[in-house]
């Protein structure tokens, strides 16, 4: 059984670069001549999602000939490119869950992850035949 699990990660700077995006964003609807401050908001602060998703980290966590594997991933689809190595069983951790996702720490390094794929890294967590 194969199983992998897509997850996220932020860039180290994300609130910054929203902030900053927001602002600018703030400032060139003034300049264009948008009146509502509802609309500037809204523009801003689409501009400013926009661009904090885009500059995030998407990595695959596979399991692969019964160990864990790390792979990053493709923004456009659900692929890995590249393989960045294995992961033991103890450097996985769940640090958090709301109801649309959860927190996993993986390398000491945190990630957010569907609900989906929480049960798929829940599963491999606990499985008992894996590296045997």
């Amino acid at each position: 059984m194969v199983r992998a699990a897509v997850l996220k990660r932020l860039h180290a700077h994300a609130v910054a670069l929203a902030a900053a995006v927001v602002i600018a964003g703030l400032a060139v609807t003034t300049l264009m001549g948008v009146a509502s401050w509802y609309d500037r908001v809204a523009i801003a602060g689409l501009s400013a999602v926009l661009v904090v998703s885009i500059t995030g980290e998407v990595r695959i966590l596979a399991e692969v000939d019964d160990s864990l594997e790390l792979f990053v991933g493709s923004r456009i689809r659900q692929a890995a490119v590249s393989h960045l190595g294995p992961v033991e069983g103890a450097d996985l951790e769940k640090v958090s869950s709301t109801l649309i996702t959860s927190e996993w720490r993986i390398e000491d390094e945190p990630y957010i992850v569907s609900k989906r794929a929480d049960k798929v890294l829940e599963a491999m967590v606990g499985d008992p035949y894996r590296g045997r």
